[in-house]
């Protein structure tokens, strides 16, 4: 990776994703909601049968749930992609002072659908590759392509073009990029483990070699929220990060930004 150029500033960068996310919540919550759809489908889906014997019902619990976590993890990362698209279009609204509703975000992300899961798509590819091979670690993958989507709704260069760009974009500052993700996949992770400790473990403790249904619906709905919130903070978060480059790089302000979404 390479040395920093000037800091990015985390904290006060979170600060304002966080501000922006708390502003547009009620618009954004029913774009995870849209988005997320699948998956809260397949955790209806996914139930773990009860049968004769208790230990082997709970063996199959055991690894439904392991299917049902990488499953609904990496979906997470193809649709996080698309409510990338318009939470992009909602944060650089934001920006300038103004609110985009729901329907107008979600417009905004049908229109670059394509080039954007093009993007997303590869990048979870490259990154699932770097750390299967240790050919490329993932997570410089990940700083490499951490503006990638913000820059396919904006610039549309395409689906190689939203990469390179993003690696321009991040040079000199990566090392802070590396920083923020594992910062917020914390803070992400942290979350999950205390309301999964709360809300789960007390109900599992109570029968532990019974496929227990209320176990099972608390968990999906801890692991389906925690992914929901957490694609849709990141998404404000890598938008924010766009375009704070954009106006290091190119003197790009949000009103520049957002004449070329429309």
């Amino acid at each position: 990776m390479s040395s920093p150029r000037a800091s990015l500033g985390i904290a006060a960068l979170l600060i304002r994703s966080a501000a922006i996310f708390a502003r547009n919540l009620p618009a954004i919550a029913v774009l995870a909601l849209l988005v997320f759809s699948p998956l809260l489908v397949l955790g209806a889906l996914a139930t773990p049968a009860r049968g004769a014997d208790p230990r082997a019902a709970v063996r199959a619990a055991g690894q439904l749930t392991l299917i049902y976590t990488v499953a609904s993890t990496l979906g997470a990362l193809v649709l996080t992609s698309f409510l990338s698209g318009a939470v992009v279009h909602a944060v650089v609204h934001d920006l300038r002072g103004a609110r985009s509703s729901w329907w107008r975000s979600t417009l905004a992300g049908v229109r670059r659908l394509w080039p954007v899961l093009g993007v997303g798509t590869m990048a979870a590819l490259c990154i699932v590759f770097g750390l299967v091979t240790l050919a490329v670690p993932g997570l410089l993958v990940l700083c490499l392509a951490y503006v990638a989507l913000p820059a396919a709704v904006i610039e549309r260069p395409g689906v190689i073009g939203a990469l390179h760009r993003s690696a321009a974009l991040t040079q000199g500052y990566r090392w802070q990029i590396a920083e923020l993700l594992l910062l917020v996949a914390a803070i992400e992770i942290v979350a999950w483990l205390v309301l999964h400790q709360l809300l789960v473990v007390p109900i599992h403790a109570r029968a532990p070699l019974v496929p227990n249904p209320a176990s099972w619906t608390t968990y999906r709905a801890i692991t389906t929220g925690v992914l929901m919130v957490g694609g849709a903070f990141g998404a404000v978060v890598s938008a924010v990060t766009y375009a704070v480059l954009r106006e290091r790089r190119d003197g790009a302000g949000p009103d520049r930004l957002a004449q070329a979404l429309e």
